[in-house]
């Protein structure tokens, strides 16, 4: 998405950002050159829940890229996903505590995490929204 790409380069320019890198390509081409423990939290905040059957295989959340979060992340690091599909929320859950071989449950606690777009479109619709908290 160019807008978002060019927004996020514009926005980290007049706030001074210095540890900021905007790559205009897909998380998943990018994590494998990603250092080991390069990361103390990753966040996934309402991400593309891909809702037809034939297009789940895009989902951001897999076996594989909960691998890649695995290599990436410090000691003591988390995963904070959330997201107001719920399918998407359940299946990313599922997955989650397969591939950790961990129990979750979804939190009441959003933390310090911004109300993105996405989030205000699920809240002006009055969707819940799904918090996973998972630490490392």
């Amino acid at each position: 998405f160019a807008d978002g790409v060019l927004r996020a380069i514009r926005n980290s320019k007049e706030n001074s950002l210095k540890n900021l890198v905007v790559f205009h390509l897909n998380i998943q081409d990018i994590l494998p050159f990603i250092p080991a423990k390069y990361f103390d939290g990753i966040r996934v905040f309402f991400p593309d829940p891909w809702p037809k059957k034939k297009h789940h295989k895009r989902r951001l959340i897999s076996h594989y890229t909960i691998g890649l979060f695995r290599q990436i992340l410090r000691k003591n690091g988390f995963i904070h996903f959330a997201s107001d599909h719920i399918d998407y929320s359940h299946e990313a859950k599922y997955i989650f505590e397969n591939t950790l071989n961990k129990k979750l449950f979804f939190s009441n606690f959003r933390q310090k995490r911004p109300i993105t777009k996405y989030e205000q479109k699920a809240i002006d619709k009055k969707r819940f929204i799904f918090d996973l908290l998972i630490e490392f």
